[in-house]
């Protein structure tokens, strides 16, 4: 026995360092901050910089839970400085900052990320950058992997962007609500087109500046994803705009006012062949396209959005039909196309069956059920009162009372001594 004398003194604390480390990276922010208030020797471990470097951080959510602030409190830069030298988040990888968090960033504030192992930056809407020098939104900028910017730029701030974007380490970036139609930097096709993906959203664009990123995307490009949404592309040449398929995956043009002749040219070039994985043409007139053209592209790609596309009940149908088991479509998104509820219900089933998820709604068809076998009621007299009760003797005031009463199991009627009274054999 001398060899389980300690059998039931062995406790987790007695794992090997690294298996506890491993066991902690499954946990989420907050029990990770609950690991730490257990004991020192977890404090300790869970201090460790790796287990914290997976979290996207919100600065005003950290002070909030960490220094019982109220809840709209917003770091100032003080306190923004204090938040990235906590040794817990030396590795941090992610920083999100909104105006619920931070509204008006400082240079000092700005020029800490530097010093950081942040990798991915997103900054909300109508969080203020205008008083950060160019020079310092240009160096923090290239230095990370991904950047989704809703924030405004200045010209300046854009231009020193793109001309220090030489040696960038930009794979992902997110442009919404900037002007880009000023800048005159000749690197602005070179940086996109050395992305993996981009997505310009709300930006305007001249229509030489388009033409330029597209055509160096088209030389020569990695580019994998490109998201243009509201962003006008009218103007733009069709067989400059139907180059950039390329090596593209994903592909989303939504509201970008394509004419006829574009649609006609990328419909053209899709069928030809493309890797494309997935692709949104909401929010363009598509009435006018090859049905037979416009169904060969979309069975062909996993993903596809033709919301408000002005869809005409043919070329509904001809899609409709052609999706079998065989085909590349899973997901399908056509909503907001007025003669969408002209399609048959049983086409919609069809398709709404063999995919894994559609936007519209149809009826599921129904079973045929047996007719359920009434049972025949025995009666002790004939019922004299069309409003009296087959069972007792009471009788209703009206269709509906007897109806309510023939519902129950059990009657209610104190001048009654069938077996359904509840007041049977209590005293009446």
């Amino acid at each position: 026995m001398g060899v389980f004398d300690n059998f039931y003194n062995v406790t987790i604390n007695h794992l090997p360092r690294e298996i506890m480390v491993e066991i902690f990276q499954y946990l989420n922010f907050t029990e990770l901050k609950r690991v730490v208030s257990v004991c020192g020797h977890w404090r300790d471990l869970g201090e460790d910089p790796f287990l914290w470097r997976k979290f996207c951080l919100d600065p005003a959510k950290l002070f909030q839970e960490n220094f019982s602030y109220q809840g709209q409190f917003q770091c100032n830069p003080g306190e923004f400085t204090k938040l990235m030298n906590i040794p817990r988040l030396a590795m941090l990888e992610h920083l999100e900052i909104n105006p619920k968090s931070v509204r008006k960033l400082k240079e000092d504030t700005f020029v800490s990320i530097l010093n950081s192992n942040l990798s991915s930056l997103h900054v909300g809407y109508k969080t203020q950058l205008s008083n950060i020098l160019p020079g310092t939104i240009a160096s923090v900028l290239n230095i990370l992997k991904n950047v989704t910017l809703k924030a405004k730029l200045t010209n300046k701030q854009l231009e020193e962007f793109f001309n220090e974007s030489k040696d960038t380490q930009l794979e992902t970036l997110e442009l919404y609500y900037n002007n880009l139609s000023t800048v005159q930097s000749p690197y602005l096709p070179e940086l996109f087109s050395k992305l993996k993906q981009l997505t310009l959203s709300f930006v305007e664009v001249t229509t030489s500046q388009a033409e330029d990123i597209f055509g160096k995307i088209s030389q020569e490009s990695c580019l994998e994803s490109l998201h243009l949404n509201n962003v006008n592309l009218s103007e733009v040449d069709a067989d400059v705009l139907a180059k950039i398929l390329g090596n593209l995956k994903n592909l989303s043009l939504q509201n970008a006012l394509l004419d006829r002749k574009q649609v006609n040219e990328l419909l053209v070039k899709m069928v030809e062949g493309n890797q494309l994985s997935s692709l949104d043409l909401s929010g363009n007139d598509l009435s006018f396209a090859s049905s037979n053209m416009l169904a060969s592209v979309v069975i062909r790609v996993e993903k596809a959005g033709l919301r408000d596309t002005h869809l005409n009940i043919e070329q509904i149908q001809d899609l409709f039909e052609r999706v079998d088991e065989n085909c590349a479509l899973k997901h399908l998104a056509v909503s907001d196309n007025e003669d969408l509820v002209r399609v048959s219900n049983e086409l919609k089933q069809k398709v709404g069956k063999l995919l894994t998820t559609v936007d519209f709604q149809y009826e599921a068809g129904k079973e045929v059920l047996a007719p359920p076998v009434v049972k025949p009621v025995l009666v002790n007299a004939v019922k004299k009162d069309p409003l009296s009760c087959n069972r007792c003797k009471f009788k209703g005031k009206t269709e509906r009372g007897l109806k309510t009463h023939m519902a129950k199991k059990y009657c209610i009627s104190r001048s009654c001594a069938c077996l359904h009274n509840v007041f049977r054999n209590r005293g009446r």
